[in-house]
């Protein structure tokens, strides 16, 4: 979970979204999305 935190926060402040807003909405979005996806972001972000 934690690394999945991580790397959803930081890709949402990427995008834009302020530091508060993307902790929160990251501790949502960590225990629901699938693997398959966060393995997909995960790539992408690795390959920015």
């Amino acid at each position: 979970m934690y690394e999945r935190h991580n790397i959803l926060s930081g890709l949402l402040v990427r995008l834009g979204v302020d530091a508060e807003t993307a902790t929160e909405d990251a501790c949502k979005i960590e225990h629901v999305i699938s693997d398959e996806s966060f393995e997909a972001i995960k790539r992408y972000i690795e390959e920015l």
